[in-house]
């Protein structure tokens, strides 16, 4: 079997890492922020805080073996995505979401060229 990528899952993120974890004895050190904060509800009048952590940088160390370290490089893209919807919703309600994204990836590539040439880039 040829493996193209290895990853590290954790909830719902995903990290790439270099090397495959073979062992069960594997210490993981994670780095992120908490995005969320929600109450439970324990109904005798006390409440849970429930804290939600969005992983950016994890670490694995495994038994006898060397630190495999890995960044979330998804982030950019997800704020850009989220920034273009948001734009959307506020200046073109009406639009379709899909045209909407399309044209603003080509405007978005589009001034990547500007801004590499105007910093020396290319």
């Amino acid at each position: 079997m040829e493996i193209n990528e290895n990853h590290i899952k954790w909830n719902k993120d995903q990290f790439p890492i270099k090397s495959s974890l073979e062992h069960d004895d594997v210490t993981l050190t994670l780095r992120g922020a908490i995005v969320k904060v929600a109450y439970h509800d324990n109904f005798d009048g006390t409440f849970d805080r429930i804290h939600t952590f969005k992983p950016k940088f994890v670490e694995a160390v495994q038994r006898n073996g060397p630190a495999v370290k890995s960044e979330d490089k998804r982030k950019q893209s997800q704020l850009l995505k989220g920034q273009i919807e948001h734009l959307r919703r506020e200046f073109k309600p009406t639009e379709d979401d899909q045209e909407f994204y399309d044209k603003a990836m080509t405007a978005i590539r589009h001034e990547c060229v500007n801004i590499s040439k105007t910093h020396n880039l290319i």
